[in-house]
């Protein structure tokens, strides 16, 4: 349950950084780098996902590996405000319980 939340505080987050981004740089006169709105989208799409009740462990490890890119990105600017959004996936990631699969006919 506090993996939904997580993803959730992750994505509602993530969403105020785009907005606030997308202000930022039409103030400053430039227009926005699209590549990295779609990294973004990229980002959150596996979150979204995770709310929806498709719990995957493996979706937000690449959200978290997609978000630290992003902000790794944007260090130079306002990547920084990024982090609170890994930092939830990572622990989102970490709170879920591994599968157990057994094959068939082993264990």
């Amino acid at each position: 349950m506090w993996a939904r939340w997580l993803a959730l505080a992750a994505t509602i987050w993530t969403g105020a950084y785009v907005a606030a981004y997308l202000v930022l740089v039409r103030h400053g006169g430039n227009s926005p780098a699209w590549w990295y709105i779609g990294l973004l989208a990229i980002g959150v799409a596996p979150l979204i996902v995770t709310v929806a009740g498709w719990l995957s462990r493996l979706a937000l490890v690449a959200s978290a590996v997609v978000l630290a890119l992003a902000m790794l990105v944007g260090l130079l600017s306002i990547g920084i405000f990024l982090l609170p959004s890994a930092v939830c996936v990572i622990v989102a990631a970490s709170l879920m319980k591994p599968t157990s699969r057994t094959v068939s006919g082993v264990g």
